[in-house]
């Protein structure tokens, strides 16, 4: 059964593809992939027409080490990806304009990240913990809650303006009062 079914069926539906076990629902005209399976492994593909990652939606997927997040999400729940102590890089596509708080929070093996520019505000504690994150491209302009970046010690922020300027700031710098 293909994605766009779901749109139809109005109910839960749980859906197996390759090495993934998500539950997704049709909640209110939006899809939402609300779990997935603790015993995913490697790459996760999220299927094309999933409009919201729910909260904690992926949290404790340990052994999952990428996730490939397609242009139709437009938000990102709390905790969706707390302690995904596999994963390893996250490509946020412009499309998401809403970040929960600790959506990244305890990804340790976390070392690279690019947030698109419809994030326009980093919620609190977005990525503390991610203790080996060395790089973040940030859209202009966006602004940091709370500890967004506590304990990430090897952290660089690289924000990009309209003009090709690169600004570089250590994690020193990103904590909001």
């Amino acid at each position: 059964m293909a994605l766009h079914h779901i749109k139809r069926l109005n109910k839960s539906y749980s859906r197996i593809m390759d090495n993934e076990w998500l539950t997704i629902e049709n909640v209110d005209g939006g899809v939402i992939l609300k779990k997935c399976s603790k015993k995913a492994t490697g790459e996760i593909a999220i299927p094309n027409g999933v409009t919201s990652i729910g909260k904690g939606a992926f949290a404790l997927c340990q052994e999952m080490t990428r996730v490939k997040i397609p242009h139709s999400v437009t938000s990102i729940g709390e905790r969706a990806f707390w302690g995904c102590t596999g994963l390893k890089s996250v490509l946020i596509p412009k499309s998401v304009t809403v970040l929960g708080n600790s959506a990244f929070q305890h990804c340790i093996a976390l070392r690279s990240a690019t947030i698109g520019s419809g994030v326009t505000h980093l919620n609190e504690w977005t990525f503390s913990s991610c203790k080996n994150l060395m790089s973040v491209n940030l859209p202009m302009n966006i602004s940091l809650g709370k500890e967004a970046f506590r304990d990430c010690e090897n952290l660089s922020i690289c924000v990009y303006d309209p003009y090709g300027t690169v600004m570089m700031r250590t994690e020193e710098d990103t904590h909001s009062t």
